[in-house]
């Protein structure tokens, strides 16, 4: 669902109307890049106020082994491939953080 600008406002109010409270608010930053003769790579920097900056690559292949061995090479390329490996959500990296 695609809330308007104007409508977001509305859509916080509902929800506290409703018993709802606000657990959390990421703030995202999205990049995208795609290599003009390759539409099955897409790289993604997500620039995550109050946690940094992530990436994230993504390989669009029938062939599962085939993706696995071009996701790693272009790790590697882009000097990614030794860091740390992040499985969770924003939103709860963002409520760890504030722990």
């Amino acid at each position: 669902m695609i809330l308007a600008a104007r409508q977001t406002g509305n859509a916080n109010d509902l929800l506290c109307l409703i018993g709802m409270r606000e657990l959390v608010r990421v703030t995202k930053v999205r990049t995208l890049y795609r290599h003009p003769q390759r539409n099955d790579i897409v790289v993604a920097i997500d620039q995550i106020t109050g946690l940094g900056t992530f990436v994230e690559v993504g390989v669009t292949s029938i062939d599962h082994q085939a993706a696995n061995t071009l996701l790693a090479k272009i790790e590697r390329q882009l000097g990614v491939d030794e860091l740390h490996i992040v499985t969770l959500p924003y939103r709860d990296l963002m409520l760890e953080a504030a722990r």
